[in-house]
């Protein structure tokens, strides 16, 4: 008999702050995974996964000629299907963020939240 699956918390929204914080680091990051003609494929989704467990803060270029032109829809698709946050999407590049689930490989801290600071709606 299959185990129902775990259920995954919620990820904790970025605050203003955080998101500022993020898109200073990925300032000089250049984009480590593109996805081409052949859209948000599973094997795109792998290496943006990776990447992330690798990098925590990475671009995604969306290619000229991916099949959907909507940059932002991509954005969430990638962020519902990776549970990661999108810092920014800024022309073709979308620069996403995801805590290493690995303590030791974290290397990104964010600046704290302030109990009077609101949280940003992704």
């Amino acid at each position: 008999m299959a185990r129902p699956a775990a259920k995954k918390k919620p990820l904790e929204p970025l605050t203003g702050r955080q998101r500022k914080h993020l898109r200073g680091l990925g300032h000089h990051v250049e984009p480590i995974v593109q996805i081409g003609h052949q859209g948000l494929t599973d094997a795109v989704a792998k290496a943006v996964d990776e990447a992330l467990e690798h990098h925590e803060l990475i671009k995604v270029k969306v290619g000229k000629n991916a099949p959907d032109p909507d940059r932002p829809a991509i954005a969430d698709q990638l962020k519902d299907r990776l549970r990661c946050h999108v810092v920014q999407t800024m022309g073709r590049v979308i620069t996403l963020y995801r805590e290493a689930s690995d303590e030791e490989r974290r290397t990104i801290t964010l600046p704290a939240v302030r109990p009077d600071e609101p949280e940003e709606e992704e």
